[in-house]
């Protein structure tokens, strides 16, 4: 049944996110397939947490995306677009216009995840922004020492170009998460 998308609460304080370690637990033994990005993937690539987060993201091929949905079943899933946010289960054709899947617990109306659904042909890793640009999930991911999954430095470059980022001073390039 698909839904009017509503309106929402948006913005820092609209936000409790999980940290890595804290999804890393939740999902703990999944067999989906996720990845840290954006701020916290920045930080985990350097080694250190170079500023305060108010969200957390993560990516997963959309065939693995119900895996997730299912582990986090206690939380409501909306599909974030720019008429609002839809219900997953209501979200009809935007579902597949975004990628974009917001994660809120219904007890505080918090957000606690950002749930990037990315396209994959189940092998490869596809850039959202141009889907020529593609890698084996093999070289696409990398492990923290502490096994925090995040894109490697290519994948990573692909999703987020120069001054993509106005949070990370320059995103991945010009403070050490990428060379020149």
């Amino acid at each position: 049944m698909l839904v009017e998308p509503v309106t929402l609460d948006w913005g820092p304080e609209t936000w409790d996110a999980w940290d890595p370690p804290t999804i890393a637990k939740l999902l703990e033994g999944l067999s989906a397939r996720w990845f840290v990005v954006g701020g916290w993937a920045l930080d985990l690539f350097r080694g250190r947490q170079t500023r305060d987060h108010e969200d957390l993201e993560i990516a997963t091929p959309m065939w693995d995306f119900d895996l997730i949905r299912e582990r986090l079943s206690a939380y409501e899933f909306f599909v974030a677009g720019q008429e609002g946010f839809w219900p997953v289960e209501g979200a009809g054709g935007a579902f597949f216009q975004y990628q974009q899947t917001m994660v809120r617990d219904p007890s505080t109306g918090k957000w606690r995840v950002d749930v990037m659904r990315i396209p994959d042909d189940r092998t490869h890793w596809y850039c959202s922004k141009d889907r020529n640009i593609r890698l084996p999930y093999a070289e696409a991911i990398a492990r923290t020492p502490r096994r925090h999954p995040v894109p490697t430095s290519g994948a990573g470059a692909a999703v987020q170009g120069p001054g993509d980022s106005t949070k990370g001073r320059g995103g991945l390039r010009g403070d050490g998460a990428l060379p020149y």
